[in-house]
């Protein structure tokens, strides 16, 4: 669901330019970018994508760092049951890695 997410997010920033007829949704030729009506929707796409895109592999770090040696310790059992998917396949100290391989997705489907 994120690439997905993320894909069609910044893709509303993809304008194709067709001559004289200007710059247009890549995704939907019936918008016409750079438009006031392509200018309302601008913020909240750009909102979205920072957001979601790069906000959420940035909250997984923050809660695995903040949360994985109290669980690890015995701690709040069900900080442990809630979070465990978020850090069971990472090595100690290699929990970064689901912060970089969402980026990379983020780039990735971006890109297309």
């Amino acid at each position: 669901m994120y690439p997905v997410i993320t894909r069609i997010t910044f893709q509303f920033f993809v304008c194709r330019h067709l001559d004289v007829a200007g710059y247009w949704l890549e995704a939907s030729y019936d918008v016409k970018c750079y438009t006031d009506r392509w200018w309302q929707y601008a913020p909240l796409a750009g909102t979205v994508g920072a957001l979601y895109g790069l906000g959420l592999p940035l909250l997984f770090v923050y809660l695995v760092k903040k949360f994985k040696p109290t669980a690890e310790e015995g701690g709040d059992k069900m900080v442990k049951h809630a979070l465990h998917w978020l850090y069971a396949a990472y090595r100690d100290g290699k929990e970064h890695h689901l912060a970089i391989e969402m980026l990379r997705v983020t780039l990735l489907s971006s890109a297309i």
